[in-house]
């Protein structure tokens, strides 16, 4: 007898392949059959599948849900989304290896990711790859979970923190060996692979050699390295010449992750990055990319701007903040510790970039923070929306003193204002919308209630919640782009190939059973810049191992999902 039967659906089974009416079977957590006759057997459940499109549960390359999910077990923001598969730990940053000053670190992240001060209650009761997978199957999950380990995670282990020896660009001997040893550990554990963060605290202070010689550990368990490059605007096709350089020198695959060209005088520049992916993909390497369809990165409270970050201050609440913003003297203080961080933050980058160019390594100086954020909302100044900082502060007769025209924006708007990167070309995401080797991906996090946006620590984004809705709705159903097959295909087997998932990403006897039926008529984005947790509609059922999670558009609350850990062996 079968657990579940579909009948009569649309079959999108991942390949890219036409469509076709069929009947799919379920039973012990896998799909028995997809037939196009008649179904005899009997099914403890049936689904109707007239109007509906059955597909495999989308797979997410690159997520940040290894600092929530243990908050936020549930996923619910992903599984309304038709999200089963989530791959953590990018960045260069992951919860796990936790020793040494890493343990810190991730408890900070994690703290903050939270809601809490840094340094707030985060217990971390684990250490390894391995001790936190088991603590994930111990306490239930909503959907599997694939880990990486950061790069800048076991450097810090081997060579603390930046500041306390995780800066040096050259790692001894011991300290590369060590590395090395940890990251083997880790891909014994399970890991897919290692992630690196090239603009972030301290793989930032890497040379390509290092990065090679850790790649090819990972090369030798057919693993997968995948990074946020040193740059996504003026050294974008430097940047990604670095990773095809570090796949050709260590055999590893690679992933160029969240790709995008920011602002303006970028824009365009992707069809060159693709055409190296091509030129190295001939040449037998494996590369890819993942990317997010929107013109905005990572959206926030603008409240955040107005932490000092080499301080010992931020702000608890919008209410503490504004205080501060209000009182001329308070304020005088603020802006000249925020001054004084800033400058800091441009000599320490000076310093790192004519460090890493005499090992050969072009990176940039400078991290334009107030001309890469755009105004996003705005109650008070809605003509402000859409421009970046320095040209909102201008606009607000604040052409030179651009944090006192900050200031003035967000009193202004009692603590609402928010921010967001970039901005990105709409022509630049259409063409990854259409490249075959881009996968579809959302830099998110797991979430079972909205994040409050009216705080300083409020951190969100419309990709969170409606990522695949709008790829399905605006780019396959609007401007029909690419075909819903297509498509499809870069929400599941594609990222699944990546991940080295043989048993997910497919419609097929024996695999797993995770799966999304949606309305493709009705499929739509709810989710915006102003409110940015809502969730898609036309999503109604979506499966995680065989169980139903989503139930006619409802959480059931089930927890299905496993923790995934990868079966490679070195060759």
């Amino acid at each position: 007898m079968l657990d579940l039967l579909i009948r009569n659906v649309a079959v999108v089974d991942g390949t890219g392949n036409p469509a076709y009416h069929a009947n799919v079977g379920v039973a012990g957590g896998r799909i028995a059959f997809i037939h196009r006759g008649e179904v005899p057997c009997e099914a403890a459940r049936v689904i109707g599948g007239r109007g509906l499109v059955c597909a495999p549960g989308f797979i997410d390359v690159h997520t940040h849900s290894d600092t929530t999910i243990i908050k936020n077990n549930r996923a619910t923001n992903s599984l309304r989304a038709g999200v089963t598969t989530e791959a953590t730990g990018q960045c260069g940053s992951s919860v796990a290896p936790a020793t040494g000053q890493a343990k810190d670190v991730t408890a900070s992240r994690m703290a903050s990711k939270s809601g809490s001060s840094a340094g707030g209650a985060i217990d971390l009761s684990w250490e390894s790859v391995d001790d936190w997978l088991q603590m994930l199957d111990h306490k239930g999950i909503g959907i599997n979970i694939v880990p990486y380990v950061g790069h800048g995670t076991i450097r810090t282990v081997v060579m603390g923190r930046e500041g306390s020896g995780g800066e040096s660009i050259h790692p001894t001997p011991e300290q590369m060996q060590g590395m090395k040893d940890v990251l083997r550990q880790c891909m014994e554990q399970g890991a897919a692979g290692m992630s690196t963060g090239l603009e972030y605290p301290p793989g930032r202070y890497a040379t390509t050699g290092e990065l090679i010689e850790l790649a090819k550990v990972v090369a030798k368990y057919g693993g997968i390295h995948i990074s946020h490059m040193r740059s996504e605007e003026e050294l974008l096709l430097t940047a990604v010449k670095e990773i095809i350089a570090i796949a050709e020198g260590s055999g590893v695959a690679s992933c160029v992750t969240h790709h995008k060209a920011f602002r303006q005088e970028n824009w365009g520049k992707i069809r060159s990055t693709l055409a190296h992916i091509d030129e190295a993909r001939r040449r037998g390497l494996d590369v890819m990319c993942d990317f997010y369809p929107w013109e905005h990165s990572h959206e926030q409270n603008m409240g955040s701007f107005f932490a000092v970050e080499f301080g010992t201050w931020s702000p608890r609440n919008t209410e503490e903040l504004l205080g501060v913003l209000k009182d001329d003297a308070k304020w005088a203080s603020l802006r000249a510790a925020l001054l004084e961080g800033e400058e800091k933050n441009f000599r320490l980058a000076e310093a790192r970039a004519q460090g890493l160019a005499k090992s050969g390594v072009t990176a940039p100086p400078r991290r334009d923070t107030i001309g890469r954020r755009v105004v996003v909302h705005s109650p008070a100044h809605p003509e402000v929306i859409g421009l970046n900082l320095r040209a909102a502060a201008t606009a607000l007769g604040y052409p030179t003193d651009h944090r006192e025209g900050l200031r003035k924006l967000y009193v202004d708007d009692g603590g609402c204002t928010l921010v967001a990167g970039g901005p990105m070309w709409i022509e630049d995401i259409r063409l990854l919308v259409s490249y075959p080797w881009a996968a579809v991906s959302t830099d998110s996090s797991t979430l079972d209630v909205p994040v409050d946006m009216t705080q300083p620590s409020g951190d969100m984004h419309p990709r969170n919640h409606g990522s695949y809705a709008r790829i399905l709705q605006q780019f396959v159903r609007e401007e029909k782009l690419i075909s819903l097959e297509m498509a499809i295909r870069k929400l599941t087997s594609l990222p699944a190939s990546l991940l080295g998932l043989t048993d997910r990403g497919l419609l097929r006897p024996g695999c797993c059973a995770d799966l999304c039926l949606f309305d493709p008529a009705e499929i739509t984005n709810q989710a915006t810049w102003a409110n940015p947790d809502a969730h898609p509609t036309g999503i109604k059922y979506v499966l995680v191992n065989g169980i139903v999670a989503v139930d006619n558009g409802k959480e059931t609350r089930a927890l299905a999902g496993k923790a995934l850990r990868s079966a490679r062996r070195p060759a």
